[in-house]
């Protein structure tokens, strides 16, 4: 599996969009880290580009939505990392020390996997 983060190169893209699997066209996971309302209005954008997967970061909380078709749909869990625990993804990410947060994100997969 091919996980590639790359940074935003082109005029409205995401912060951080990800290829998995192998490269296609457009990234298969979009992910927005907003600092002020409105983050699901950016959904249109994505479904002209048929991501597969757009994550929003806003008020300390993660939205999944998963493309359905014509549009989107929130998701209480990732389709395309299905075994990704996101509870504790957002607790990990909400810590106050890195240092602390990974060994607790890598603690919590090693006990799933």
């Amino acid at each position: 599996m091919l996980a590639v983060g790359v940074a935003s190169l082109f005029k409205n893209c995401p912060e951080y969009c990800y290829y998995i699997g192998s490269r296609k066209e457009h990234p298969a996971l979009a992910v927005e880290v907003t600092m002020t309302s409105g983050s699901t209005n950016k959904l249109a954008k994505y479904l002209r580009l048929r991501i597969p997967e757009v994550w929003f970061w806003e008020n300390n909380q993660l939205a999944v939505y998963g493309l359905r078709e014509d549009n989107y749909e929130q998701a209480s869990r990732s389709e395309l990392l299905p075994e990704l625990d996101l509870e504790l993804l957002v607790r990990c990410i909400l810590m106050p020390s890195r240092i602390e947060a990974r060994t607790e994100f890598l603690n919590g997969i090693r006990q799933v996997g």
